[in-house]
């Protein structure tokens, strides 16, 4: 049976009642499965980069004797398992291994999972293997990939093949030893030919024929044939090793080992039904057998939270019939009604839950292992009357209704999220009620619109207002308001893959031009400049969108400009955050020194470039801000036509260590930027296109030969750290650059309110749903005073005050200046990844505040550190209760008292560089 491992793994359904899930460390993964991904994040620094030590304690022949080999990965992989291993399990059911001389977690580490051994009940580790070729050909302990990687990826798993259930169910008592009733049958030599990889020291060949050999199709010696012995269907029903059957069958006398067929006997289990024979070679076994099969993995997740003395002392009738009460509430007592504890209402759960009732299986085993995770309730919840009037049916009274949905509806925080209800005057309540709630859109902080019609189809098949729903019946049916794991939770189930990202809509006024109308655009360029020509890549058009490495460019056109170049800069028509496909029509934007020229096909500016030689006075310098968006090929292409004397290749960001260009694990967690073959990377959206997708840059770099430049000593130490890119050189050039000035602009006083704020679009890169938060538990603390800067028709928050705020190449100190003008003291920078290099942030110290951010913001945290502008936190709970408790601001008076003034030198443009300097006067 097929269950998914997630709802076990992580909510510790199927051990309550094994004596293995109680440590503090375990309680912390009791989480729904919706936050499988998180933990794992959480984890996974810990199990690949940390000196774990795990709480468990080596036999001392181990210690002695050491590891018998090296196929597991060391104290990571033990702490990522040890707390899920069965041990008892282990021991009971694999009786052939002397587990005086090895603890059992480490034989099954070192040894057993090789050999097709099980970790617990839940878990059957040649299913997995078989199931996902991958993991068996990289020789993973699959155990440990799914832990660490699989149930993220959603990969199923199958219920244990037990030894001794399995032997039960088809002779009729329990047999866990079958290696050593096989062993004497198998031939060590002719098994071993059969093996595609040499045989690792420790390995039985006959333990791993007696539980994975024989599953994968090998045999134990040239004269055994599994399809003389039983069916292969009869196998894949019973999983019992087919040798095992024909000894069996000999020992029992009922065929000589060499006979073609063997009669079995299929011993029932339980007592209330009456054991039954079924001949193997007769045709198919019964379907109470495998009905049976499917039973006994069912029963072992039940029997984790069965109080079979509650059971007794309610059900006297169970007691003097003399059967077991667990079999007698599995098979026949929830049909009457009766409960298998006092926390679980048998009735309630198939009266509210259809899905459950109608599938006619054990409720309590579907709470356990689906309904839990889904928050079902286990019992008929105390629900307090509102007094609001109750429709009976979704089409009823509108009048009625809406009362209720205003109950619960915040109209300040809907304004402040839609900024376009605001603009059109319309009321906010009858909107969302109407039309908001189908646009997705929430009508609280608490309540996710989207999140509770995609968790609940039936609402949304009915077409139900989901907050009216959830008030009326959600909430008592332990339906839940919104995803559970926080914002991290969010993102992850809404990251998609750069390649599965549709590209941003072209611009239909856009119009094509020919081949001809850009090189009479281009001769007219080299005519006005006659220094040269500089060629410039970035993945949107700079012109066009405002931003900080949009304004950076338009600065380096103009250095340029001033230096007689001519600057052409290229940009994909379609703009999108993944490496392009090859097209027959590649259109990019064009624009020539700041003006833009329009459409054209890439392969068009490639043969004006080879067409038109520079003369030897002038310069070609090629500059690549972002590849996102271009076919690589085709740039390099251009990179040959255009014969540059410097190719210049900028760390804006790190698109080229990886895909999720901000290094964001699934778009809520800083990776690290590790390996792209690392466990990692497999479990991240992005890390399963990072193969290709840092090949192409391979084939660009090794082709160019760039100088690369860094904005910041921390983005270039991470890339170095992170890559073998070739490359010609690797420097640091600043952007900007922080001057400390005497006599600065007097700041205002520290009295009155504490002023923080937040600066830019509300995204999730720059850490808005951080600020969400951190507003969320601050904003009603006295004394504090909550802003956010941006421009017009953002979303922003209730209790915030909305500063407009646009920076445009005419009017570059617009963030600075309304900065400083209101007084803000404290400015959040919360980017949840490194930054490169941050214009907000030196426009903020420049304004004259202060800086709280995170330790992974990079080379805002570096900043901060060496100006001591601020506070670097470890997490928010740090920087809240900073906040709270009144340091924040008695921090801010001491600095005040010594901190000097700054402003702003603009330094770093590629014109401006060193590279490009010396390349300059080498030509003069």
């Amino acid at each position: 049976m097929l269950i998914d491992l997630a709802h076990a793994v992580f909510t510790g359904i199927n051990w309550g009642g094994m004596g293995f899930m109680r440590s503090d460390r375990q309680a912390t993964l009791k989480v729904q499965p919706f936050e499988a991904k998180v933990l794992i994040f959480e984890d996974l620094p810990d199990l690949e980069e940390r000196d774990v030590r795990p709480a468990y304690v080596l036999s001392e022949a181990l210690r002695e004797s050491g590891p018998v080999n090296n196929r597991y990965q060391g104290p990571g992989e033990i702490a990522a398992i040890i707390n899920r291993f069965d041990a008892g399990y282990y021991v009971h059911e694999y009786s052939d291994v002397d587990f005086h001389h090895l603890d059992p977690i480490m034989h099954f580490m070192e040894i057993g999972w090789y050999e097709g051994r099980n970790p617990n009940a839940f878990f059957d580790t040649v299913s997995y293997l078989q199931t996902y070729p991958d993991v068996e050909k990289a020789n993973i302990n699959p155990y440990y990939h799914y832990l660490a990687l699989g149930a993220a990826e959603g990969r199923q798993v199958a219920s244990s093949v037990t030894p001794s259930i399995r032997a039960g169910l088809l002779f009729g008592r329990p047999i866990a030893d079958w290696v050593s009733r096989i062993s004497p049958y198998v031939d060590l030599d002719f098994y071993r030919r059969q093996l595609r990889r040499p045989v690792p020291e420790g390995i039985s060949l006959a333990a791993h024929y007696a539980f994975r050999g024989w599953r994968e199709g090998k045999r134990p010696n040239p004269d055994f044939d599994p399809a003389s012995v039983v069916r292969e269907e009869v196998l894949n029903r019973y999983l019992v090793n087919p040798l095992l059957i024909q000894v069996e069958a000999a020992e029992r006398g009922a065929v000589d080992i060499s006979a073609p067929a063997v009669e079995l006997v299929v011993a029932s289990q339980s007592t209330i039904e009456d054991p039954c024979k079924v001949a193997v070679d007769s045709g198919s076994l019964s379907e109470k057998g495998s009905e049976r099969l499917d039973d006994r993995a069912q029963m072992e997740i039940v029997a984790c939270e069965f109080d079979a003395a509650y059971y007794l002392a309610n059900y006297p009738d169970v007691v003097e019939a003399g059967v077991d009460p667990l079999e007698h509430f599995f098979y026949t007592g929830w049909r009457e009604g009766r409960n298998p504890n006092p926390q679980f209402d048998t009735g309630y759960y198939l009266e509210i839950h259809g899905d459950a009732r109608d599938s006619d299986v054990n409720p309590f085993w579907h709470f356990l292992s689906i309904g839990r995770a889904e928050g079902r309730l286990a019992c008929r919840p105390e629900v307090t009357s509102t007094g609001a009037e109750q429709p009976t049916a979704a089409e009823g009274d509108h009048a009625s209704q809406l009362g209720l949905v205003q109950s619960e509806f915040d109209i300040a925080y809907y304004l402040a999220s839609y900024p376009d209800v605001a603009a059109a005057g319309v009321d906010p309540l009858r909107h969302f009620f109407f039309t908001g709630w189908r646009e997705g859109r929430n009508p609280s902080q608490s309540f996710d619109s989207g999140y509770y019609l995609t968790a609940n189809e039936d609402v949304r098949d009915a077409g139900l207002n989901p907050l009216w729903h959830y008030l009326v019946s959600g909430r008592s049916e332990g339906r839940l308001p919104r995803r559970p794991g926080g914002y991290k939770r969010v993102n992850i189930d809404a990251a998609i893959a750069p390649s599965q990202r549709p590209p941003v809509d072209p611009d239909p006024n856009e119009n094509e031009i020919t081949a001809e109308q850009l090189g009479a655009r281009l001769d007219r360029l080299r005519k006005a400049r006659n220094g040269g020509l500089i060629v410039s890549f970035s993945h949107d058009c700079y012109i066009k969108v405002i931003g900080g490495t949009q304004i950076f460019i338009s600065d380096e056109q103009k250095r340029f400009n001033e230096q007689g170049c001519g600057y052409l800069h290229l940009s994909p028509q379609l703009a999108r955050l993944s490496l392009s496909e090859k097209s027959s029509r590649f259109l990019v934007r064009v624009v020539a020194d700041g003006d833009y020229v329009g459409l054209v096909e890439l392969k068009a500016v490639s043969v004006y470039l080879k067409k038109h030689k520079r003369k030897r006075s002038e310069r070609a310098i090629y500059i690549v801000h972002c590849a996102l968006g271009f076919h690589v090929p085709d740039m390099i292409q251009l990179w040959k036509d255009c014969r540059p004397e410097r190719s210049i290749y900028w760390l804006h960001d790190y698109s080229s260590l990886c895909p999720g260009f901000n290094l964001l694990r699934n778009d809520a967690e800083f990776c690290g930027a590790p390996p792209k073959e690392s466990l990692a990377c497999r479990v991240c959206i992005y890390g399963r296109e990072r193969t290709s997708h840092v090949s192409e840059l391979e084939a660009m770099f090794a082709a160019c030969n760039f100088d690369v430049l860094s904005p910041s000593q921390f983005a270039l130490d991470l890339w170095l750290r992170s890559t073998a890119l070739p490359r010609r050189s690797a420097t640091v050039h600043p952007h900007w650059q922080l001057v400390p000035v005497k006599g600065g602009p007097a700041r205002p006083p520290c009295d009155g309110p504490l002023s923080i704020a937040f600066l830019g679009y509300p995204s999730p890169n720059k850490g808005w749903q951080i600020f969400q938060e951190i507003v969320s538990r601050l904003s009603d603390e006295p004394g504090i005073h909550f802003s956010h800067f941006a421009a017009r028709n953002v979303a922003t928050l209730p209790k915030v005050e909305f500063v407009p705020t646009e920076v445009t190449a005419d009017d570059r100190s617009a963030a600075l200046n309304a900065l400083a003008e209101r007084g803000v003291k404290i400015l959040l920078l919360l980017s949840p990844w490194p930054e490169t290099f941050s214009f907000v942030l030196h426009e903020a110290i420049a304004a004259g505040a202060y800086i709280f951010c995170l330790t992974e913001s990079g080379n805002v945290a570096d900043v901060v550190q060496h100006e001591q502008v601020g506070k670097v936190f470890r997490g928010v709970d740090d920087l809240v209760e900073f906040i709270r408790s009144g340091a924040a601001a008695s921090f801010i008076r001491e600095a005040e008292a010594v901190r000097p003034s700054y402003e702003i030198k603009s330094i770093g443009t590629t014109a401006s560089s060193s590279i490009i300097r010396a390349g300059s006067a080498r030509s003069k």
